[in-house]
């Protein structure tokens, strides 16, 4: 496509002043996936907002760098728990950055435990939503 002007080439200074763009869209996003796929009712969007934040940020702690994989991340942090990522299991599937983030995703919807899902469920800790909200800006 560049081939008689050359290559393209994007400087860091240019990426550095794109990236505010695109993370805004990819909040953008994440924000619609919630709203059609998770129970939400009765937060404010600017709730909304922080709590989603505060979940990619979650989820990229985890290792998870694509977006197909942080939505799912900020997904099951909705649906089941905010504080899901703390059982043992599901830690060592998450941070295993030799299996393929798309791979990691799956094997947490295939294997894991009846067991560790319910105790998910009743170490739900939904004040962490609150807690990490007033550290996000």
């Amino acid at each position: 496509m560049f081939g008689i002007f050359g290559t393209m080439v994007i400087r860091k200074a240019q990426m550095d002043a794109m990236k505010p763009l695109a993370e805004t869209g990819f909040h953008s996003r994440v924000v619609d996936y919630v709203k059609q796929n998770c129970a939400v009712a009765g937060l404010t969007e600017d709730a909304l907002g922080q709590r989603i934040t505060f979940a990619i940020n979650r989820a990229r702690g985890q290792k998870l760098i694509t977006e197909q994989g942080i939505t799912a991340f900020v997904a099951l942090m909705f649906n089941l728990s905010p504080n899901f990522d703390d059982e043992l299991q599901i830690q060592l599937i998450l941070r295993n950055t030799k299996v393929p983030e798309p791979d990691r995703i799956r094997q947490l919807v295939l294997n894991v435990s009846a067991q560790t899902w319910r105790t998910v469920a009743t170490a739900r800790r939904d004040e962490i939503w609150h807690f990490k909200a007033l550290s996000v800006s």
